[in-house]
């Protein structure tokens, strides 16, 4: 097997690419020669929607921070990777820089940095799983244009520590604009890392260290609303978030302008337990010792995202679990854990529609998208199942993607192994 490395990266740390927009952030007209490349070069890919087979063979090596810190050398441990798929193009988050690689080329095109200040210097760490904070970029579609939103924490010359966004074209990789956002100062220490966590009618919520929130829109370019508050998760239009009212309780604010959906709710949750989204109309409490005020003890609880009401409690161990939206109509739930179990929530209705059970147990899971979940049958090989059945779907995709899109599948650098230290590379879908 060869893997293909991508080239040597084009641009120097500083270097800024000549989509940016000036400080007025207004966006520059798109180089139409450029543009209609792009085009041309992703119609030569084919694409398949969902794939169901990649090509082990013609893998092209994604940079070291596409994996760094997040998953051990056994694949016991693994968390979400940096890195984001448009089309052929990976789009890779870190500290200092959003690195893109042409996955059908392997070509390494100029990296993006942000204008207004020194970014945060490369991250260091000891190897241990949880030590790299930073989260895939956020995709979104705006006026007919794929963007890939991008937040990085950047000082100043008096060492202020800010936030600026920064929008790329996902079809060629040039920024589209790049904005800076004043931040609050901290009383200790500085912010240290942003994530874009999601969008609603073109305003997409980020969140700045644990401790800030910043809703920005993208049209205006310019701030919608922040916050001094650290949100959970985004489900649909709603961010849930610490009530301001009620430090136990929980709010339910709308991205677009950050009015309460719902408010101070007491979700009445306690103990060990993780919120997370369940596609657009729902989010779970996920844990082991959850409490009711009646006095019973269900282990996992699922809301409704417009009201913030229980839907249902079940009495399941739900530790360390994930829950996983495909994009399109089911959630798939699972725990990477001897077992395997598995099971599918309808997106709409919230019902289970299937589940696993010790006799036929599902697989690791390692990424579910528009139909397909993929992973590892055996924790070995290759493996990915229907998620409104719960059946094989009768190919093996020869790798157990991370990412995935209709041409692209970022996974493991050696098949049929997860997490095997060597890194992850970008493997064409061919089916």
């Amino acid at each position: 097997m060869k893997i293909r490395a991508a080239l040597c990266c084009l641009a120097a740390s500083g270097l800024l690419l000549s989509g940016c927009s000036d400080d007025s952030g207004t966006i520059d007209e798109p180089d139409e020669a450029a543009t209609s490349a792009a085009a041309e070069e992703e119609t030569e890919a084919q694409a398949y929607d969902p794939p169901k087979e990649f090509d082990f063979e013609a893998g092209v090596a994604l940079p070291p921070e596409a994996v760094a810190s997040k998953m051990n050398t056994t694949g016991s441990n693994v968390q979400a990777l940096p890195v984001a798929l448009v089309g052929t193009k990976a789009f890779i988050a870190s500290a200092e820089r959003l690195q893109v690689v042409d996955t059908a080329t392997g070509e390494a095109l100029p990296d993006v940095v942000p204008a207004s200040g020194t970014p945060m210097p490369p991250m260091q760490t000891t190897g241990m799983v949880g030590e790299n904070p930073f989260e895939a970029p956020l995709v979104i579609e705006s006026g007919g244009t794929t963007l890939v939103i991008a937040p990085f924490i950047v000082q100043d010359a008096e060492y202020n520590y800010d936030l600026d966004v920064v929008a790329v074209d996902g079809a060629t990789g040039e920024v589209v604009f790049d904005v800076p956002v004043e931040l609050p100062a901290l009383a200790y220490g500085g912010y240290e890392h942003a994530e874009a966590m999601g969008e609603s009618g073109g305003v997409v919520l980020i969140k700045v260290f644990d401790v800030y929130t910043v809703a920005f829109d993208t049209a205006t370019q310019s701030v919608a609303w922040e916050a001094e508050l650290a949100p959970y998760l985004v489900s649909g239009d709603v961010v849930v978030a610490p009530s301001t009212e009620t430090s136990s309780n929980y709010d339910g604010l709308l991205i677009a302008d950050g009015t309460p959906k719902w408010a101070n709710k007491d979700l009445a949750i306690e103990g060990m337990y993780e919120l997370q989204a369940a596609g657009p109309n729902f989010f779970v409490a996920l844990g082991s010792h959850i409490s009711l005020e009646n006095g019973q003890e269900p282990y996992n609880m699922l809301f409704e995202t417009a009201t913030g009401n229980v839907v249902r409690q079940e009495d399941r161990d739900f530790s360390s679990h994930e829950c996983r939206f495909d994009g399109q109509e089911t959630v798939v739930c699972f725990v990477r854990a001897p077992g395997f179990w598995m099971g599918a929530l309808d997106a709409a209705t919230g019902e289970w529609i299937w589940e696993t059970t010790e006799a036929e147990p599902g697989i690791n899971v390692t990424a579910v998208w528009h139909g397909i979940a993929y992973g590892l049958a055996d924790n070995t090989t290759p493996a990915a199942l229907d998620v409104r059945t719960g059946q094989p779907t009768g190919t093996s995709p020869g790798v157990a993607p991370y990412v995935v899109n209709e041409y692209t599948a970022v996974a493991d650098t050696v098949a049929g192994t997860w997490g095997d230290g060597g890194g992850v590379a970008a493997y064409p879908a061919i089916g």
